[in-house]
């Protein structure tokens, strides 16, 4: 910063305080702060000068600024009407004082009439105030000082009355700076179309005219906040509701939050008796002891093979209230929403009301089922819950597609090759909503086998955050033509072929389908290459190892807790992993034996533990107990629960009224109660 002196000389006819003993209004070194926001450039600063009784005849002193090519002092007044003169020689030049004055570059000269000593004056105080023009950024300093005061001696020569001067120790400084400019704010976000009512679905398009701002928005009424939706797309408006939305810029104040209300009427002549509009009729129907309340959407198919549809909120409604009478009455509730596609359709998209939906998870726990020409979802209540507790309030979005491969990685292309890939996935607004919570969703999809397959062959991969494939539980279903699976969460999913054969297992053996279907899921390899040795007795070892795999639990990679005899192989891991989740105790003393022959009590109590572990275990009473078979009383113990269990979900059935506790069972026995239990469970 470079000095630049500015001395402004007031010739002024006034009494002005000077330090001494009559008091200190003008004590030296006073400093005031000017923060100026950008946009506004103009300041003044005041000087004021306190009465006292001596009198003096002018005055002046100096400012300094420390850059004048950003701070320039522009403008110097001086209140006059604060002096009163009395009748004299030059008492009448009081009147000259200016109210403004010449400006040249940084000096201002301000001038007033002169006084002869022989006046008297009566002094109320005088204010100096000068305006400066602060056109720059960096801070400046404003520093006044060296005032010089002329008093009047009294004596008078020549007719010029005798000046003498006095220098007063006094000083103001002014520090000048630029405050934080205040953020800009985000532009309001349009909705087009905007409010109004209209005679058919409209799909709203959010905007925002501040480059790079992001929408949130509410559709029930609410304030929007940044927990809210975020807008990717068009808003499906179906019936009468309220958006609003405001938009957020990082380093920019938050938008005013917008409104926009829209009143649907779908009716309309034609559609129905008095023009108004025909719902989709709501059906019920009850087979054994599960009722099923359906109902058809209409929906529309465009040029690009999708397929949209919407429960309208009053469909919504009833569906839920049936799903409440059924549970009532005493039987499961299923609500099936159909969707009706053509032979264009690749992609299906089906709106559900969020607060229906919500309803139907806190008052039911009906299953909800949609049915497509592309596939069919069943979400279980534990999934319609997990569904209903996603962040927001805006409808949930069920979309399926059959996917063209050519979209697919080169890696997964060579892994899928030329089978079929479906895509499935639900929101709720823009949330995506991949994990179940605990809950699953039964998925069919139409599959016709090709020349030469074996249905028991036909297994499901999804593709996993990698891109890789990854063998998940599924079956294909001859009687209905479609390839059924149970997901917890949603992926992108595929239809493989992995054939295995045995040279041991014979095209019409009892156990041939059973034997090919874990061999295709790698659930057992055989016992050596190309053979399965299905009338060998299994092991205890070979036993945990099937099932676990079966069941997709696990084994332990670096074991810490194993039993004594679990050595290092095949079973090493599955071992740990079944005793840390007490699968299995063991035989004793820390053992369990694996080389051993499996009983069939022990078969069924740690498939029994397995299914309890998993939340599989049957649900259904076919009537069979224990009693009803001749060794029904031999059973240990410790394995009582579990054949029960087993024996009256209709799994163990026993042969010739026995159900042969202690005898050995085969490999083939085996495979046929796990293909038993993954085909049925999975076709449920």
């Amino acid at each position: 910063m470079k000095g630049e002196h500015i001395k402004l000389v007031i010739l002024l006819a006034v009494v002005l305080l000077i330090l001494g003993t009559t008091g200190g209004a003008l004590a030296s070194d006073q400093e005031t702060s000017i923060i100026l926001q950008p946009g506004h450039n103009e300041f003044t600063y005041t000087v004021e000068f306190d009465p006292i009784e001596e009198l003096y005849a002018s005055a002046q002193f100096d400012i300094t600024v420390s850059d004048k090519n950003e701070l320039t002092a522009t403008e110097i007044t001086f209140d006059k009407d604060n002096i009163v003169a009395k009748a004299g020689e030059y008492g009448d030049q009081v009147d000259t004082i200016k109210s403004g004055g010449r400006v040249n570059g940084n000096q201002v000269l301000y001038q007033a009439g002169f006084f002869s000593p022989e006046n008297s004056y009566e002094n109320e105080g005088s204010i100096c105030t000068v305006t400066f023009q602060y056109t720059g950024s960096t801070p400046q300093t404003v520093k006044f000082d060296k005032l010089e005061l002329w008093r009047l001696t009294g004596k008078v020569t020549n007719g010029i009355p005798e000046l003498k001067k006095e220098t007063l120790d006094w000083s103001r400084t002014i520090q000048i700076s630029r405050g934080t400019p205040p953020p800009p704010t985000v532009a309001k976000p349009t909705a087009i179309p905007g409010t109004g009512t209209y005679e058919s679905v409209q799909h709203v398009t959010l905007s925002c005219a501040t480059a790079g701002a992001e929408i949130y928005y509410t559709t029930n009424g609410s304030t929007p906040t940044s927990s809210s939706t975020p807008y990717t797309g068009p808003i499906t408006v179906d019936r009468t509701m309220t958006i609003k939305a405001f938009a957020v810029k990082s380093g920019y104040e938050d938008s005013e939050v917008a409104e926009f209300a829209y009143t649907i009427h779908t009716g309309g002549g034609g559609t129905g008796s008095g023009g108004k509009e025909e719902k989709p009729p709501i059906v019920s129907e009850t087979k054994e002891n599960t009722t099923s309340v359906s109902t058809v959407t209409t929906s529309t198919t465009d040029s690009t093979g999708t397929t949209t549809a919407a429960v309208d909120q009053a469909t919504a409604e009833k569906l839920v209230t049936a799903a409440k009478s059924a549970e009532k009455e005493g039987t499961e509730a299923v609500v099936v929403i159909e969707i009706k596609t053509t032979e264009q359709t690749r992609s299906v998209e089906l709106t559900i009301p969020r607060n229906a939906l919500d309803r139907l998870a806190k008052e039911t726990d009906a299953n909800l089922k949609i049915d497509s020409g592309i596939g069919t979802i069943t979400f279980d209540a534990n999934a319609v819950e997990s569904i209903s507790g996603a962040q927001g309030s805006e409808d949930v979005k069920v979309s399926m597609e059959k996917v063209d491969n050519s979209t697919l990685t080169e890696a997964q292309q060579k892994t899928v090759g030329d089978r079929p890939v479906y895509d499935f996935s639900v929101t709720a607004g823009s949330q995506l909503i991949s994990s179940l919570g605990g809950g699953s969703a039964n998925i069919s999809v139409p599959y016709t086998l090709r020349d030469g397959e074996d249905k028991n062959a036909i297994v499901v991969y999804f593709i996993d955050e990698s891109g890789n494939p990854q063998e998940m539980r599924g079956a294909y279903h001859e009687a209905t033509g479609t390839v059924v699976f149970t997901v917890t969460h949603f992926s992108k999913y595929f239809i493989g072929y992995h054939k295995v054969s045995f040279i041991d297992v014979a095209s019409g053996a009892w156990y041939s389908d059973a034997v090919n279907f874990i061999a295709a899921r790698g659930i057992t390899t055989g016992t050596e290459p190309g053979k399965f040795s299905p009338n060998a007795a299994i092991t205890r070892g070979q036993y945990i190892v099937m099932l676990m795999k079966a069941y997709g639990i696990a084994p332990e990679e670096n074991p810490q807790d194993n039993f004594a005899d679990a050595g290092n192989t095949y079973y090493t891991g599955y071992l740990a992993a079944a005793k840390d989740l007490k699968i299995t105790q063991g035989t004793g003393d820390n053992k369990y034996n694996p080389g051993g022959e499996i009983t069939r009590q022990d078969m069924v109590t740690l498939l029994y533990r397995s299914l309890d572990l998993l939340g599989e275990l049957p649900e259904g009473d076919n009537g069979a107990r224990l009693s009803g078979f001749a060794d029904g009383t031999e059973i240990s113990d410790y394995a009582k629960e579990a054949m029960e269990a087993l024996v009256k979900g209709g799994i163990i059935t026993g042969s010739n009224g026995k159900l042969d506790l202690k005898g050995r069972s085969t490999r083939a026995q085996m495979a046929q109660v796990l293909y038993n239990l993954l085909s049925e469970n999975v076709a449920q």
